[in-house]
């Protein structure tokens, strides 16, 4: 599993609309911002007054183990370069995730290495026709992401009653 760290701050006014080219309720990427590599920043998320940084790899690691107070510190200084008034805008609230470190998921994302994605479908082959495997990782075009693995669950489910010699018909 790969590692990824996300904070959600909030702000107590849309304080992106119009600026740095975010328009309406357009989500708008900064994407690997210069000074802060491994790191991703989405603003107006939705149309709503918050900012989400996205820490991959190692600068996730690192994000993980700052406090929430520690992490909207920082999230912050930096949204005040490109926003200035963040600060004083903050409603005071953000969301971590914490995925690398919960001992449930002990990570974020999953992804084929490369010239290994072929893996996906040799996964999806089931076994003589009684094991079948299914999640978000055999997903050719959603993989990491949950339609990805509902999709895949749904074409398993089907290979099963297949197999079984039953009937089915996808749903509407």
């Amino acid at each position: 599993m790969g590692g990824a760290y996300k904070a959600a701050l909030t702000f107590k006014s849309n304080i992106f609309k119009g600026r740095q080219g975010v328009v309406g309720t357009q989500m708008k990427s900064l994407v690997d911002l210069v000074d802060h590599p491994g790191q991703g920043l989405f603003v107006n998320y939705l149309g709503k007054p918050m900012a989400v940084f996205i820490g991959d790899a190692t600068t996730g690691d690192l994000y993980e183990k700052m406090s929430d107070s520690q992490a909207a510190t920082f999230f912050l200084n930096i949204l005040e370069t490109y926003f200035p008034g963040a600060k004083a805008a903050w409603t005071g609230k953000i969301g971590t995730t914490k995925w690398r470190t919960n001992p449930y998921t002990k990570g974020a994302t999953s992804y084929a290495t490369a010239k290994h994605t072929a893996a996906r479908i040799h996964l999806g082959v089931p076994v003589a026709q009684k094991i079948w495997f299914a999640g978000e990782a055999l997903s050719l075009s959603a993989h990491s992401q949950l339609h990805g693995a509902w999709l895949s669950g749904q074409s398993a489910a089907y290979g099963v009653l297949s197999g079984l010699g039953v009937a089915a018909k996808p749903a509407a």
